[in-house]
């Protein structure tokens, strides 16, 4: 970075803008591609890199950026989201990287990348929050990627929910059984279903290896998260 950018950089004052009669309101924190924007409601909020803004809008300055934000004012904070939000585009650059082991090396399991694997369960998925929840499922659930790693990528709130219990249900050094207990004990939707998406996978992947004991298993996991996800709805 040249001494002109670093003083940008110190010398930045955030700079925001209320949309929707004031219901929310959007913020530029830093000039740097990855200085979040943060917009926040009253109770809510999530964050988009500043490279987003400026490519959306091909722009490079904050004001004009600001500027041109007000032609979102009647956009609620829910609408705002969904037209921003990251996507599949943004998440399968983090998912790919970050699954290989050394650069160009992917990582592999049962001799296969572990990329094959990820792209496999999102076939099963319904929308898109579903496909990113998905393809993050691998470095969360065996790779112990931290959730927080990725907070200011500008993914959906709901996202970052199913990976949480996903991270929570991980860490716990217990077995199988524990954590599809504790997923299904979250009540999220979005990681339940994934969760499902995932074990009809792999239920898949032994039938054709016919690895019928790892199938049995496999099925006996399904059927308990189905019966757990019941038994909490009767309880609802």
């Amino acid at each position: 970075m040249s001494k002109n950018q670093i003083s940008k950089v110190l010398t930045f004052k955030p700079l925001s803008v209320s949309l929707h009669n004031g219901k929310y309101s959007v913020c530029i924190t830093g000039t740097e591609d990855y200085s979040p924007i943060n917009v926040k409601a009253e109770d809510k909020s999530f964050s988009i890199p500043f490279s987003r803004f400026s490519e959306y809008f091909q722009l490079e300055d904050p004001q004009a950026i600001i500027d041109r934000l007000s032609y979102f004012q009647k956009m609620t904070y829910e609408e705002f989201q969904d037209y921003f939000e990251s996507n599949e585009e943004q998440a399968a650059p983090i998912v790919a990287i970050n699954l290989c082991t050394q650069p160009n090396k992917p990582w592999y399991r049962d001799g296969i990348p572990v990329i094959v694997h990820t792209m496999a369960r999102t076939s099963y998925c319904k929308d898109r929050h579903e496909r990113i929840v998905a393809m993050f499922y691998d470095l969360v659930c065996e790779d112990g990627m931290p959730v927080s790693c990725i907070i200011e990528e500008g993914f959906n709130t709901c996202v970052y929910d199913a990976l949480r219990v996903y991270e929570e249900a991980h860490s716990i050094k217990e077995d199988e059984i524990s954590r599809i207990k504790l997923i299904a004990s979250s009540g999220n939707e979005l990681a339940i279903n994934v969760k499902r998406y995932d074990l009809e996978y792999l239920i898949r992947r032994a039938t054709e290896n016919k690895s019928w004991n790892r199938r049995k298993k496999l099925n006996g996991l399904l059927e308990l998260l189905n019966s757990e996800c019941d038994d909490q709805r009767k309880l609802q």
